[in-house]
């Protein structure tokens, strides 16, 4: 079945990378830096931050508050 849904169905590269971020973030043991996240993901800083503002309003991640 995942395979008709692979060929129908456009990948979209934007939830990937939002995915991507949450299992890193999950997998993380301490505070991370924007450029460190970014660049652990090969994402630009923008895009990365674009992502995790959209999670922190949305209630999944937060700021700690120092930074």
């Amino acid at each position: 079945m995942s395979t008709i849904i692979e060929k129908t169905t456009q990948k979209n590269q934007s939830t990937d990378k939002v995915f991507r971020l949450l299992e890193f973030l999950a997998k993380a043991n301490e505070p991370l830096r924007l450029q460190v996240i970014a660049e652990s993901l090969e994402m630009n800083c923008s895009t990365a931050l674009r992502f995790l503002k959209s999670m922190e309003s949305n209630g999944y991640i937060k700021q700690e508050p120092e930074t």
